[in-house]
């Protein structure tokens, strides 16, 4: 180690919306945030830091900020941290059931359209199938044995996945799948289109099915033309009917609203709705937006400097909504530690479909990603008849970490953004070691911002 102190290659810097005298200062692996002066700012991003007097220099040496490290000597130590961390993460078994995978909705951008058409067509093939007790014993017992594993931990929530977990077809085999899972102490979520939820109340609750999340794409004719029931039947206000009652059965919902160039100017209207029934300051109530981009081109439907886009992003600010589910996640989770004194977390892979997360699937199979559910290049084994794991596929997926990704080890968001979306890298780059930035470094900017007031 050098002892020639230097700026740290992995500082991420954004300056403040809020004032022209401050920075954000946030490391990339020791998780640290600061907010400093402009001075002291741009003494470190120049590295102009002999004038820096030694408590300065001592504080910045704490944080990361300064190192005494080589840069190769801190691209080493961080490849080493990203691996170490990793490890740890493969061990978190997260698990979710699809118990079908058809859908009572067309919407307009579902990226499970292709999936749709072929069960339409085919309704006798195995992906067509509505889940049996048989498959739901042998998925429990495969729980079973890895809750017994000392090298796994298993994950006590378990998602109800689809097609369409939460409609009347699949009431007999959810209620069998939720009573069986509370036996061993799992609790529930569920992402659902809302529709017939109210179907399920009986299994709504801390120690059931505790949170449901759904989508609301513009306020009435609007959504009802972005999520087309099947049926041709109008479905907003039934879904805000189940909100309400669901709400007083104890359920948490997360809504989403998804945004292109047909329903940006009508999302305000669905968000004066929200705030109208006080939903933007219930605890109970999460509320972010999506902007729809297209999975073959991977690009959005318009640009984001339209003036549309720009005013959606004023009235989301007001009303601290965030434009990005991901990063909703990630606003709460840093929160959380800053209002703790607390370093951000860190994670070395973009989310558990290269860790520890497994879908079981009614076609028998194992799926590692939830946005390709009865594709073979998601397909990483069998749980019935028998459990059995593809080692291929599992390579592919499970070790696709962001320090083994040539674009990404020098990166100073490694291990914010941990390389990102997967299936959107292979889509985009045909491998899987390939990098998904999605404008991370601007949401991360939007994000911080959003958080920190001067």
């Amino acid at each position: 180690m050098g002892n020639i102190v230097r700026k740290s290659s992995f500082i991420i810097s954004v300056p403040t919306k809020s004032s022209d005298n401050h920075y954000i200062f946030v490391h990339g692996y020791t998780g640290g945030a600061d907010i400093l002066n402009a001075n002291l700012a741009e003494a470190i991003n120049s590295n102009k830091i002999n004038g820096l007097e030694k408590k300065e220099i001592d504080f910045l040496l704490d944080r990361g900020y300064l190192t005494t490290k080589t840069k190769e000597e801190e691209l080493t130590y961080v490849s080493n941290l990203v691996e170490k961390i990793y490890k740890y993460y493969q061990k978190q078994l997260t698990v979710l059931i699809a118990p079908n995978l058809d859908c009572s909705f067309r919407c307009t951008y579902c990226f499970q359209r292709e999936l749709q058409n072929k069960i339409t067509k085919k309704p006798d093939i195995s992906l067509a199938k509505i889940m049996d007790k048989n498959q739901v014993d042998k998925i429990y017992d495969v729980l079973d044995d890895k809750a017994k594993d000392i090298n796994c931990k298993l994950n006590k929530e378990i998602t109800l996945y689809g097609g369409e977990a939460l409609q009347e077809s699949n009431i007999e085999i959810i209620n069998y799948i939720v009573s069986e899972g509370v036996k061993r102490d799992f609790i529930f979520s569920a992402i659902s289109n809302g529709y017939e939820i109210d179907k399920f109340y009986n299994l709504f609750g801390e120690n059931g099915l505790k949170k449901v999340q759904l989508t609301l794409d513009g306020f009435e004719d609007m959504h009802d033309k972005m999520r087309v029931e099947k049926n041709g039947n109008s479905s907003f206000y039934k879904i805000v009917e189940n909100i309400d009652n669901g709400l007083n059965k104890g359920c948490v919902f997360d809504i989403a609203f998804n945004f292109d160039e047909k329903n940006v100017n009508n999302i305000s209207s669905l968000i004066n709705f929200f705030n109208k029934k006080e939903w933007l300051n219930n605890p109970n109530i999460i509320i972010h937006g999506n902007q729809i981009f297209d999975l073959k081109t991977n690009l959005t439907a318009f640009q984001e400097n339209y003036d549309e886009i720009l005013e959606l992003r004023k009235l989301a600010k007001k009303h601290n909504i965030m434009l990005s589910n991901s990063t909703t996640k990630i606003r709460e989770l840093f929160k959380s530690r800053l209002d703790k004194d607390l370093p951000l977390p860190l994670k070395p892979s973009y989310c558990s479909a290269n860790t520890g997360m497994y879908i079981f699937a009614p076609d028998n199979h194992l799926y590692a990603c939830w946005e390709a559910v009865g594709e073979s290049i998601s397909k990483v084994g069998t749980y019935y008849p028998k459990y059995e794991l593809d080692n291929k596929m599992m390579d592919k997926w499970k070790s696709r970490v962001a320090s083994r990704i040539d674009e990404c080890h020098q990166c100073e968001y490694i291990m914010f953004c941990g390389g990102g979306c997967t299936i959107n890298a292979y889509r985009k780059n045909g491998e899987f070691l390939s990098p998904y930035c999605d404008s991370f470094e601007k949401k991360f900017s939007d994000l911080m911002n959003s958080i920190v007031e001067i």
